[in-house]
């Protein structure tokens, strides 16, 4: 029932500022794709491929980064099919997507 239990606070409400950021442009592309991530720390990274039904096509990367560095990758996507696709970075920070559009 709403109104039974402790009050949430702004605080538990507030996002967790340690969150990985993930970007990549152009998009809608085709051809070369660059790829922007940033961690917090030094840490084991994941960045994975995966189609508009949720099949990996591919990882692209799988390796440790340097902390508070902005990483960047050029990512061929010459050999995709025009369709809808999702980056996923997976770090010990969280977990997140971003859509990327291949059109030719």
């Amino acid at each position: 029932r709403f109104g039974v239990g402790n009050p949430v606070s702004n605080h538990d409400l507030s996002e967790n500022t340690h969150r990985p950021k993930l970007s990549c442009y152009p998009n809608p592309g085709s051809g070369l794709v660059t790829i922007e991530f940033e961690t917090e720390t030094e840490q084991e990274v994941s960045i994975n491929l995966y189609d508009d039904k949720g099949t990996m096509i591919r990882q692209i990367v799988n390796g440790e980064t340097t902390s508070g560095a902005q990483q960047k990758i050029m990512f061929p996507a010459l050999d995709l099919a025009p369709n809808l696709y999702f980056l996923q970075l997976r770090t010990k920070e969280g977990t997140v997507s971003q859509k990327l559009i291949i059109c030719k």
